[in-house]
């Protein structure tokens, strides 16, 4: 393109010649160059809206080969279809809308999904170091892939419009926390981890599925010292590093 522009710049110049030349009685050179210039700008036109074309087809391919992409990599971190599907359909939709019937069938089968549980205080929902430190240990031994992220679920500590505002807001500060201060200490050369907004789980699900948890990992999803206990009000929060 630059070669035309110079070319185009050419004849420009040497325009003025003709046309002082035309005042001076001889335009025929002058009609004639004007004619071929146009003909030259048209080709010029042509060829832009060619490579605009052959742009957006190029454009389109890399979007299509990096859709594949994700899909290989979900599949090759995440290898269970109804979890893929969860990510797929409920967290990843625009408005993250997703109904509280949907997080809990999804957390029944991501007892395995690298994870860490805390057990917070409504008023004070500062993590304990010991929490602080088994989220090093998986962000440390994760392999970062295109589709990984970090997934918060939250439970609130009690029914009313206010407890659940408040478990939002906290799960959102932690995650905020995690992404700002955590993982650069764990992976200081890699990039921000992405992140997911908080899905909020209803109070009459988290103890069942507490109890599913603590069946996998007992000694790491029971609450440990510093944190509220079962009887006391509190806030439950899984993180959850995903794949899909």
């Amino acid at each position: 393109m630059s070669i035309q522009v110079a070319t185009l710049r050419r004849f420009l110049s040497r325009l003025v010649l003709l046309m002082t030349a035309c005042v001076l009685g001889s335009c025929a050179e002058l009609e004639q160059q004007v004619k071929e210039q146009g003909a030259y700008i048209k080709k010029i036109q042509e060829d832009m809206i060619a490579a605009q074309t052959l742009n957006s087809a190029i454009a389109y391919q890399m979007n299509m080969l990096r859709s594949d992409h994700d899909e290989l990599s979900r599949m090759v971190g995440c290898s269970n279809s109804q979890v893929r599907d969860f990510m797929r359909s409920c967290v990843s939709r625009h408005n993250f809308v997703c109904s509280v019937q949907n997080i809990d069938q999804a957390l029944r089968v991501m007892t395995n999904i690298n994870h860490v549980i805390a057990y917070v205080w409504p008023d004070n929902p500062a993590l304990v170091l010991e929490r602080v430190g088994q989220l090093k240990e998986i962000l440390r031994r994760h392999t970062r892939l295109s589709t990984s992220r970090l997934l918060v679920v939250a439970a609130p500590a009690g029914t009313s419009a206010i407890d659940t505002s408040r478990a939002e807001q906290i799960a959102r500060s932690l995650r905020n926390q995690i992404v700002t201060d955590i993982y650069p200490a764990t992976h200081p050369e890699k990039p921000a981890l992405p992140t997911l907004p908080p899905l909020l789980l209803g109070c009459n699900e988290r103890d069942e599925l507490l109890r599913r948890y603590r069946q996998v990992l007992p000694n790491r999803d029971t609450e440990v010292s510093g944190e509220p206990k079962v009887n006391q009000r509190r806030i439950v929060l899984w993180f959850f590093l995903v794949d899909c």
